[in-house]
């Protein structure tokens, strides 16, 4: 009897554990990643559950997709997941940005992504600078403003093939169009102001297959120390053919009639296509940098040295690669990129040592290598038709195997004093190009 009991009350004993476990509650683990579609109008996708890309946003949950159909979205964009927001198919779906914008983290931005590890991928985003939107709101005058069209102030983020553009023709206007195209780290806002003073926040990012046109001072900027970009096959055109009145901002000149784009001239100070700045460091390789015909030439080179043909050059963009304001310890490459009708195609200030130089060709422009840093390599660079190829001003500099040829000044002209090749501060071998002064800083071209 005791042997049965003992059974008896094991077998219950057992049974209540099991009810007790079944009446624990159990844990629910994270949401498995979904795909959440939009379309403006579910005609093209009819199985969309949202119209709005910030209302899908809103609703995500870290990891999930979403996935933006063809058609025209008037709104401002924050991303603060990690969440990849890609429109399908690419260049199908226009963000065209709102007139009023709300500032975030201190920055006015069309899409602004805060949080780490998330993408946009495949977007035409469109700053409006007067006139109507096109086509979805003929009624619709607008005029936006916006610091950067992208502001990326995550970490390992992405941005990629993306198409950012102005319309209308108040392109380079005080009141309407966008300072920089996609910027990676935080930098003080003031509009029409290039960014200035104590860092406030870094950020990293690969930043890669887009096209930035007609911003006003950056195409793409990476700024803020311990920020970092991997920058690779942009594409930076920097034109404003289409606005009339670029002489009411800043003094900009203009051509002699508005009646014809190609005509219109103007050169916004400090601008350039990409640059980094403040501490920050990138690898910039097979970029393609341009800007358009027809503006006024922008001044370059030490006085009594630059010649009157330099004004058959027309730049609008001053700096094709800028690095500016670095740290010492950081490294920066420059590889392989295209630069083309700019002041200067490849710009070095104090600060950027290190930075490796490499396998860019620069054509038609004031200077091809403008250096007033030190401390940096330059070869196999490749420059043409320039006003100088290498203008430098930089000590302790290396330049080697790089080609600089039909330049109106100086293929290679040294503006330093010192112990080096030529007596100058820096060094110079194996390249080729003609110079007159001072002697033998390039080995002569056969046959010119």
């Amino acid at each position: 009897m005791t042997s049965m009991l003992a059974r008896v009350f094991a077998a219950l004993s057992i049974a209540g554990l099991a009810l007790g476990a079944m009446a624990l509650p159990v844990a629910a683990g994270p949401a498995a990643p979904q795909t959440r579609i939009v379309d403006d109008n579910a005609v093209q996708c009819p199985s969309a559950t949202y119209t709005s890309i910030q209302a899908a946003i809103n609703a995500a949950n870290p990891g999930d997709t979403i996935r933006v159909c063809a058609g025209h979205y008037f709104e401002q964009l924050t991303i603060n997941k990690a969440i990849v927001v890609k429109a399908t198919p690419l260049f199908a779906a226009h963000i065209d940005v709102p007139g009023t914008l709300a500032p975030v983290d201190g920055v006015v931005a069309a899409v602004y992504i805060g949080a780490d590890g998330a993408t946009f991928d495949g977007f035409r985003v469109h700053i409006v600078a007067g006139g109507v939107v096109p086509t979805v709101r003929p009624s619709l005058l607008s005029c936006a403003h916006v610091d950067a069209a992208i502001s990326v102030q995550g970490l390992n983020d992405v941005v990629r093939h993306n198409r950012i553009n102005v319309t209308g023709p108040a392109t380079l206007s005080g009141a309407c169009g966008y300072d920089y195209g996609i910027v990676v780290g935080q930098h003080p806002v003031t509009a029409g102001v290039r960014p200035t003073g104590e860092a406030l926040g870094s950020a990293t990012a690969r930043v890669t297959f887009n096209k930035v046109r007609d911003f006003k001072i950056g195409g793409i900027l990476i700024e803020e120390e311990d920020s970092y970009a991997y920058v690779r096959r942009n594409a930076i055109q920097y034109l404003h053919l289409q606005d009339p009145g670029c002489v009411i901002f800043a003094g900009l000149p203009c051509g002699p009639t508005a009646a014809t784009n190609e005509t219109v001239n103007g050169v916004f100070a400090l601008s350039f296509g990409i640059g980094v700045e403040s501490g920050a460091e990138a690898d910039i390789i097979r970029n393609a940098i341009k800007s358009g015909p027809n503006a006024e030439p922008f001044p370059v080179g030490p006085p009594g040295v630059r010649p009157t043909g330099l004004d058959a050059f027309t730049p609008r963009l001053q700096q094709g690669v800028t690095l500016t304001g670095l740290e010492s310890d950081e490294s920066n490459l420059v590889h392989h990129n295209a630069i083309w009708r700019v002041g200067s195609g490849i710009y070095t200030d104090s600060g950027a040592d290190g930075a490796v130089i490499s396998y860019n060709h620069i054509t038609t422009s004031a200077a091809g290598l403008n250096v007033v840093g030190s401390g940096d390599e330059f070869h196999h660079n490749h420059g043409e038709e320039n006003g100088f190829g290498a203008l430098v001003n930089g000590g302790d500099n290396n330049f080697h195997d790089n080609l600089f040829e039909d330049s109106i000044a100086y293929d290679c002209y040294d503006g330093t004093t010192g112990g080096g090749t030529a007596s100058t501060d820096n060094t110079w071998t194996n390249n080729i190009g003609d110079t007159a002064s001072p002697d033998a800083i390039c080995d002569p071209a056969s046959g010119t």
